[in-house]
């Protein structure tokens, strides 16, 4: 009994680098032959104070320099053990995604350079209703997605905010200026 509860300590106590209760069950429930997708964030973080504000490149090469410096033993250290399946390393966020085993994945929960792990899944934030011009008429009282996400309808009904005499600059090619948001109060290029 008392080793079964010392194995649940540390499985726990490992998991406490693990992002998310829902992914702590997945943890638990898997096999340690099983796989899965996880992005790795390394401790080393990165002291941009010595550079001035607009130096990105110095910034960048800096980033990068650690990032391959924090992450090289753990990518190495992986590869002896044949568990680089899909890796890609990243320096904005000093990290990496790997597809590991649970039995790998435990082992490095107990390194001291890495600060957390979590899942790596697809997450769908916008709806998957597609609009046209057709689904979006002029004079609709139908508030669209996009705009009950940015709580548009919340400006418009409790403030009166409804944005009569804004001009807005577009500086993107993604613009249709046939949009009937748009169409008849679009300036154009000049």
């Amino acid at each position: 009994m008392s080793l079964l509860l010392l194995v649940l300590l540390t499985i726990n106590g490992s998991l406490s680098k693990v992002v998310g209760d829902s992914f702590r069950e997945k943890l638990l429930k898997m096999g340690d032959g099983e796989k899965v997708a996880v992005i790795v964030v390394m401790k080393q973080g990165y002291d941009l104070t010595k550079f001035r504000e607009d130096d990105y490149y110095g910034k960048r090469k800096y980033m990068m320099r650690v990032a391959e410096e924090s992450q090289s033993p753990v990518v190495e250290w992986l590869r002896s053990k044949g568990e680089v399946e899909d890796l890609k390393q990243f320096f904005v966020v000093n990290g990496f995604a790997v597809k590991l085993t649970k039995a790998t994945l435990m082992e490095l929960l107990e390194r001291d350079d890495v600060a957390y792990v979590e899942e790596d899944e697809y997450r769908q934030y916008i709806p998957k209703r597609s609009y046209t011009l057709d689904t979006y008429p002029t004079g609709s009282f139908e508030i669209p997605w996009d705009r009950l996400i940015m709580s548009a309808d919340k400006v418009w009904n409790e403030l009166g905010y409804k944005g009569e005499g804004i001009v807005l600059e577009i500086m993107d090619t993604g613009v249709d200026a046939d949009h009937p948001t748009l169409k008849d109060n679009w300036r154009g290029i000049a």
